[in-house]
């Protein structure tokens, strides 16, 4: 097994946990360390993706760490 295949099991175990995280609780009570795994994750499988050279798979994963990093950003109340 070699490192990027293994950080793309890494990267799934990450993204089930959150998925565990968010089900266990309501939608509207998101924590932070369900949008921690999911960062996590989508980087491991995108660094997965990108050895691989897999384009479907590199753009979900830039779209999904990118969104967790926005939902991770405190955001300002008015």
């Amino acid at each position: 097994m070699d490192i990027f295949y293994g950080a793309g099991v890494v990267g799934v175990l990450c993204i089930l946990i959150a998925f565990i995280i968010g089900n266990y609780n309501d939608l509207d009570k998101r924590t932070k360390a369900d949008e921690i795994f999911n960062l996590v994750g989508s980087l491991l499988l995108l660094a997965y993706a990108i050895d691989g050279v897999l384009w479907p798979f590199i753009i979900l994963n830039t779209i999904w760490a990118g969104w967790s990093v926005w939902l991770l950003i405190p955001k300002k109340r008015l």
